[in-house]
């Protein structure tokens, strides 16, 4: 039987592939945990390394294929908090 070990993330690295999975940016992330961005960049480049993905989005997508981010969490987060950070995300209407 073909089995799939799961990456072990820390708690840190945890919150910060939430949060690339719901699309936001290094400084965002920084700036939302507190964090320099360099620690923020050198942990995204750590997760990919972990979950052997090339991409941003393709970590979002690895870590909800096993089991360590819900689908229905991701949808429910983009929509509750948007990224300040881009264009036309403010949440206010023009």
């Amino acid at each position: 039987m073909f089995t799939v070990s799961r990456p072990v993330l820390t708690a840190l690295q945890h919150e910060i592939v939430r949060m690339l999975a719901r699309g936001a940016s290094d400084s965002h992330i920084a700036h939302r945990l507190g964090l320099g961005l360099r620690t923020v960049q050198r942990n995204v480049s750590t997760i990919m390394q972990l979950l052997r993905v090339q991409s941003r989005f393709a970590a979002g997508v690895a870590v909800t294929r096993a089991g360590l981010l819900d689908e229905v969490d991701v949808g429910a987060r983009r929509s509750a908090d948007p990224t300040p950070d881009r264009p036309g995300s403010s949440g206010t209407t023009t």
